[in-house]
């Protein structure tokens, strides 16, 4: 079990199971945050068309946006919120701002609309396919 942010995750917990078959780390949250959720992805930008992918534990997000300015970067937040049902500010670049390997940290809180355990169960829920718009 894990104690994060005064909470306790259990083995069944839908963030700690998504932790063991994908790339993602929970850290101690900060501020109004319980825990924090740091997910590796894998960016496609400039693509026909916009989907999240999930293969061999690696998160893909496709986006119209060019790489260019940082629009690819912005895209894909309000991509990963969008998917996940929160606000696009709970979302943060932390790592890979110029690279196709991207890590986002996402704060979540519980009894919130960005509940740890929802999120969990969304990212655990993906299936291949197109984005649901």
């Amino acid at each position: 079990m894990k104690k994060l942010g005064g909470m306790i995750y259990s083995p069944d917990h839908p963030l700690s199971q998504l932790c063991q078959i994908m790339k993602a780390v929970l850290r101690e949250g900060k501020g109004s945050y319980d825990v924090f959720l740091e997910i590796e992805i894998r960016a496609r930008p400039g693509a026909k068309r916009e989907e999240i992918l999930l293969r061999e534990g690696v998160l893909y997000l496709a986006t119209h946006a060019r790489a260019i300015e940082g629009e690819a970067n912005s895209s894909l937040t309000k991509i990963l919120a969008k998917v996940l049902g929160i606000a696009p500010t709970h979302c943060a670049l932390i790592r890979g701002e110029k690279s196709k390997n991207k890590v986002f940290r996402i704060g979540l809180k519980e009894k919130a609309r960005h509940d740890p355990a929802k999120v969990g169960q969304i990212l655990l829920d993906l299936k291949v396919g197109n984005l649901a718009k």
